[in-house]
């Protein structure tokens, strides 16, 4: 199915960023260590392009939900099927919200 592909995919990507940023907040130098302020500052211009990148692609999957939810509101899926797309719409909403 095409949501829980990009559904998986979405995810892994920001399991990435989540990790990089933890990286980041947690160590006591973290990514930066023996970095120039310069190059410091294109490490956050990356993650900034890199997040900017990835909005078509939570646009999409939000947007295919929303095709799937109006399905199964129509009848043509299942109740289970129905519920788990909520429920996926749900995470993507809490984890977009930080």
């Amino acid at each position: 199915m095409e949501f829980e592909a990009a559904v998986a995919q979405l995810n892994s990507w920001m399991d990435y960023m989540e990790a990089a940023l933890s990286v980041m907040s947690t160590s006591e130098q973290g990514t930066f260590e023996g970095l120039s302020v310069e190059e410091q500052l294109q490490t956050y211009k990356d993650m900034e392009t890199d997040v900017e990148n990835h909005k078509t692609e939570v646009d999409r999957v939000v947007a295919l939900g929303k095709h799937l939810v109006e399905e199964a509101q129509s009848g043509k899926l299942t109740c289970f099927l129905f519920l788990f797309l909520e429920c996926c719409l749900w995470h993507l909403s809490v984890v977009l919200k930080g």
